[in-house]
């Protein structure tokens, strides 16, 4: 599994010229809050806060818990918002393929 630090490294959006990546990806991130896993995600993030906490409560230290389980589910969320961004930017190139070849059938 690769780890996306921002979208620059999404190896489909590497070779397109900079205003070009952006406008790829501000187009494929609004879709998604649209996901289901992107609210899994989510929710999944807020549980690891919340065992964090736990975790550092139980050791006598829920600050610092809070702190590094809300960092795991950050990381989560993060990389789960990068692999959905991907799947729906590969998806809208073979919709757009899908199209040209519709249209030179004509």
């Amino acid at each position: 599994m690769h780890f996306f630090r921002s979208f620059h490294d999404i190896p489909e959006l590497a070779a397109l010229p900079e205003q070009e990546r952006e406008q790829a990806w501000r187009k494929v991130q609004g879709h998604n809050l649209i996901m289901w896993q992107t609210w899994l995600s989510l929710v999944l993030a807020c549980l690891l806060a919340g065992i964090g906490e736990y975790l550092g409560e139980r050791l006598g230290a829920p600050g610092p818990g809070l702190a590094v389980g809300a960092a795991i589910g950050g990381f989560v969320f993060w990389q789960s918002g990068f692999h959905i961004a991907r799947y729906q930017y590969l998806a809208s190139l073979a919709r757009a393929a899908r199209m040209a070849k519709k249209n030179r059938k004509r």
